[in-house]
């Protein structure tokens, strides 16, 4: 597919809405939530949704299946079935119990303008124990290069050392998130 196929495709896509009022904005999440559930269950998640659905549409995904897509391509497929748009890479912060989440608009509310995430869905994506235990150990190996670097930035004597030794230390890492698979 060319660009130009793809941007035309994209354009087709694309469902912008303007809602007037807190009525048609909830009648909008009732009505992608269909879509955005089909979409989340061909990457292997479930979703649920909690809170009134009256300022932003939040939704939990949890896997489902013994293969989750990653949480990008979940945030992408629900935001592209709720609007047509998506975007490249979404920000995500760091909940309690493994979660994490990212806010994306979906359409264009005409009413309680600087009211925050209003027309937004509000992402949660349970991150499977795979997932979890490697970011563990991710952090584990990064709280250890960061000591390691301290106690060496002093020390000199290191030299070409110094880097073979986090050059070792890093690896180690890689092998432990290797094992988790």
């Amino acid at each position: 597919m060319t660009d130009n196929e793809a941007l035309e495709k994209a354009a087709e896509d694309f469902r912008w809405v303007t809602v007037s009022n807190k009525e048609e904005l909830k009648s909008l999440y009732e009505k992608v939530l269909p879509e955005i559930r089909a979409a989340a269950k061909m990457l292997g998640y479930a979703i649920g949704v909690h809170g009134s659905m009256e300022r932003d549409l939040d939704l939990i995904a949890v896997p489902w299946t013994e293969v989750a897509a990653d949480k990008e391509i979940l945030a992408r497929a629900i935001h592209r079935s709720a609007c047509g748009l998506e975007s490249q890479s979404y920000a995500w912060e760091s909940k309690p119990h493994g979660r994490v989440a990212t806010c994306f608009p979906i359409c264009f509310p005409e009413f309680n303008h600087g009211t925050l995430s209003l027309g937004h869905i509000d992402l949660s994506v349970w991150q499977s124990k795979r997932d979890a235990e490697k970011l563990c150990l991710i952090k584990e190996a990064l709280s250890g290069l960061l000591k390691v670097s301290r106690e060496c930035a002093n020390d000199y004597e290191y030299g070409e050392n110094g880097y073979e030794f986090y050059r070792l230390l890093a690896h180690e890492a890689l092998k432990k998130i290797n094992e988790t698979k």
